[in-house]
């Protein structure tokens, strides 16, 4: 069965909203500027010898070399997820109208592209998120999804690319679908097709715990 257009779109308005709508699974700080700001040039800058403008590390530093950062830190600054939804007169186009599935199709291919920050490449984080399981056995699992909102890739449409984190654990964790979790290890810039949704990044995880609310 086709998922209905208007359910479709309020669900990616909601989820696009819900990076900050979700202040339950947040942690306390985020986008916090660090003081130290080290040099990361980009490619461009390397090429023509050019020194990139001081990169500020995102979220904030909890010891051991770990950042706790949110899911807005993930994001190009100069992204806008629903900039693609401009101008195409959302509130003309109904259930049954022939341009509905092209739209949902057109937003799916651009949400399954979203922008990486390349520049996070190697960094220890620590971040809350919810799990949707890609192998479990036995109720155990040892790869999963984390994913920003309560839902996203089980009942409703994936997030963004930049937005998904591809988990892997090195010993199988005692986690249920949608346990909110949080989860600390090396972030990696990589995309992978998954049957649940194409993720952004990926995460070696050395610590999964419980999220039981903000870090104080």
């Amino acid at each position: 069965m086709k998922p209905r257009f208007t359910l479709w779109i309020g669900t990616l308005l909601l989820s696009a909203l819900g990076f900050a709508l979700v202040p339950a699974l947040a942690p306390a700080q985020t986008a916090a500027p660090s003081s130290a700001a080290p040099q990361r040039p980009s490619a461009g800058a390397a090429a023509t010898g050019q020194t990139a403008p001081p990169f500020k590390l995102p979220g904030k530093a909890i010891g051991g070399g770990v950042r706790e950062i949110g899911w807005d830190d993930l994001m190009p600054e100069d992204w806008d997820p629903l900039k693609l939804l401009e101008g195409k007169g959302l509130d003309a186009i109904s259930d049954d109208d022939p341009r509905s599935e092209a739209l949902m199709r057109e937003i799916r291919e651009q949400w399954d592209q979203a922008p990486a920050r390349g520049e996070l490449e190697g960094l220890r984080i620590r971040i809350p998120g919810y799990v949707v399981p890609l192998d479990m056995l036995g109720g155990d699992i040892r790869e999963f999804l984390l994913v920003p909102y309560l839902g996203a890739c089980i009942h409703t449409p994936p997030p963004p690319a930049n937005q998904i984190i591809q988990v892997s654990s090195a010993k199988r964790q005692s986690l249920q679908t949608m346990d909110a979790v949080w989860v600390v290890g090396t972030l990696r810039v990589a995309r992978s097709d998954t049957r649940m949704g194409i993720s952004g990044y990926s995460l070696e995880a050395t610590r999964i715990e419980p999220y039981r609310g903000p870090s104080r």
